[in-house]
């Protein structure tokens, strides 16, 4: 029988979802959760501006600064002059941060996998699996409402 769908089911997934991701964040206990969110952005987008990882993250320009700050005093990020607007700074990785990113979501992948083997059946697993395809369409379907 096929589940009625309405507000509970949604409230009840955005809930999930949120918990879902905290805990897998914390399991992989590499620096700031903030931080880490900046640096994925520079491994999978390249470099970019503050402002540019501000508007990603939605966070105030100061804010931003601040993490970029802590991530170059900790080796994390190199600071190079934009070749197309020299007033402009672009953020990137250096070697020490694409190590921690590829390190945190390793980590955190293996911790998932684990805990699926763990408690869940094959046939759970399976249903699991569905899961990214149908997070991505919802994905892209909030992201059409808010353009």
């Amino acid at each position: 029988m096929a589940h009625p769908w309405d507000l509970d089911y949604a409230d009840r997934l955005r809930h999930s979802t949120g918990a879902f991701t905290r805990r897998v964040l914390a399991a992989a206990a590499i620096g700031d959760a903030g931080e880490l969110e900046v640096l994925a952005y520079l491994r999978r987008d390249g470099a970019m501006s503050v402002a540019e990882l501000a508007r990603r993250r939605g966070i105030r320009h100061q804010s931003m600064s601040q993490i970029v700050a802590t991530a170059f005093s900790r080796g994390l990020v190199a600071k190079t002059p934009d070749v197309d607007d020299a007033r402009r700074v672009l953020i990137d990785l250096t070697g020490a941060g694409v190590e921690l990113v590829d390190r945190s979501r390793a980590e955190r992948t293996a911790a998932i996998e684990k805990a699926a083997r763990a408690v869940l059946s094959d046939d759970e697993r399976a249903v699991l699996a569905q899961v990214p395809e149908l997070l991505d369409r919802l994905s892209t379907e909030i992201a059409g409402e808010h353009l």
